[in-house]
């Protein structure tokens, strides 16, 4: 049986259909590829795993301008990285999350020890857990 086509045509039409079928396998695997979350508000993330429950764990002690500073660049922080999670479409709710995380139980803790000077230990464990389980949900959200 001879071939359907003719010789100088054989070698265009497999390399057309080469590039189609590689065509066909890559674009699938390309829209399947998980975005990443921005790595500044990655490290964000994971430094105030570190940094927010270290700060409020003075809570015990008299509140200071020294706390009012670390406090405030954390909350900075907190801004920074909510800013740039809302930025991506992908992470919108990590953004919102961080927000929430500052302005709902950060800002209202360092508000409330700065007013009565010092908190009592169930306060400062209470206030930990909280921001711990916030950070949690966030990494959850992440996907960290």
């Amino acid at each position: 049986m001879k071939n359907d086509f003719p010789s100088p045509y054989r070698t265009p039409v497999l390399t057309a259909l080469s590039f189609l079928l590689l065509a066909a396998a890559i674009l699938p695997m390309s829209s399947c590829a998980t975005a990443k979350l921005p790595s500044d508000v990655s490290a964000t993330i994971t430094r105030l795993g570190n940094d927010l429950p270290r700060l409020m764990g003075q809570a015990t002690s008299a509140w200071s301008p020294q706390y009012s500073e670390q406090a405030q660049a954390l909350l900075r922080d907190i801004n920074t990285a909510a800013g740039t999670a809302s930025g991506t479409k992908k992470f919108k709710k990590v953004g919102d999350m961080l927000k929430d995380l500052g302005s709902k139980q950060v800002q209202p803790y360092l508000d409330n020890w700065k007013t009565k000077g010092k908190l009592d230990p169930n306060a400062v464990t209470s206030g930990i857990k909280g921001v711990n389980d916030a950070l949690a949900a966030i990494r959850k959200q992440a996907k960290m």
